[in-house]
């Protein structure tokens, strides 16, 4: 006597395998993402840093306001992603570093006594970002946000920044500082 076998096992073998096979393709597309509600990605974060110099001849009394050495395009940074600018719904900061670049031989608090720092438009509109009003003997501090929604001011051709500082004691020919602004974008899915 014959028996013969049923197709359903292997089909259902094929389609559990299809179906694997297309959870592991969309987990590694999404791997650089992470969905938010509804039809929106968040991307991985972005970090943009900007370049602060001055001397003691910009100071006045004892305090300094010095634009950034550079800028940043939204635009290129979310294109790595496959994303245009179009796409992006918000921007926010997530953290700020502030880091002492020169002198090499002081700390933060040799010199500085508070800083504010602030996003810049292309077309000239400013948000304050961050700001911290003591240091610690250290070369780098974590700065306090207060004001985390940048969409309206990085969502242009571009953007910079500024940097206002109170200052002490400074001994030094060239200061350089480096901000670090961590960006938390997010795009509507394509």
């Amino acid at each position: 006597m014959m028996h013969m076998q049923t197709a359903y096992p292997v089909t259902n073998k094929r389609a559990a395998i299809l179906v694997a096979l297309f959870l592991v393709l969309t987990s590694a597309w999404l791997a650089g993402c992470d969905t938010v509600g509804g039809e929106n990605i968040v991307l991985q974060p972005k970090d943009v840093s900007f370049l602060f110099v001055f001397d003691t001849d910009g100071v006045q009394g004892n305090t300094l306001t010095v634009s950034a050495n550079g800028s940043h395009s939204l635009g290129q940074l979310v294109a790595a992603d496959g994303f245009t600018l179009d796409d992006v719904v918000a921007v926010e900061v997530t953290e700020v570093e502030l880091e002492r670049i020169q002198p090499t031989n002081q700390f933060l608090n040799d010199f500085l006594t508070s800083a504010t720092f602030q996003l810049v438009s292309s077309s000239g509109a400013e948000r304050t970002v961050a700001s911290q009003s003591t240091f610690g003997a250290s070369r780098s501090a974590a700065m306090n946000i207060t004001g985390a929604d940048v969409t309206s001011v990085t969502t242009g051709s571009g953007f910079t920044s500024k940097l206002s500082v109170a200052v002490q004691q400074m001994t030094a020919n060239e200061y350089r500082l480096e901000v670090t602004a961590t960006l938390r974008i997010e795009v509507a899915d394509i």
